[in-house]
């Protein structure tokens, strides 16, 4: 398997968090990140902070606490950078495994 994996277990377990919330219509991108912010990235805090009129920082925040407890294979931790982007570590162990 390719990087892509990580990619669509982090695009699924989003989904499942929107769905658990009720939110529907978001199109987010989670893409490769910046070299010092992780290994993924996604904008879906900013793209919620227009619907919810909170500030992306706390989104990207409750996501993260939520992201927590999705069932994640290849993603070992998540973050929030201040700017309200949502950053994820790959478990590079487990993906190598693939």
């Amino acid at each position: 398997m390719t990087f892509q994996s990580i990619l669509d277990e982090i695009r699924n377990n989003l989904n499942k968090i929107l769905s658990d919330l009720g939110i529907t219509g978001i199109s987010f991108s989670v893409e490769p990140a910046k070299p010092s912010f992780g290994d993924v990235t996604s904008n879906i805090a900013f793209l919620l902070a227009k619907k919810l009129k909170q500030n992306p920082f706390d989104i990207a925040q409750m996501i993260s606490d939520k992201y927590a407890s999705c069932m994640s294979i290849l993603v070992k931790t998540s973050n929030v950078h201040r700017s309200g982007y949502l950053n994820f570590f790959a478990d590079w162990d487990k993906l190598n495994e693939l």
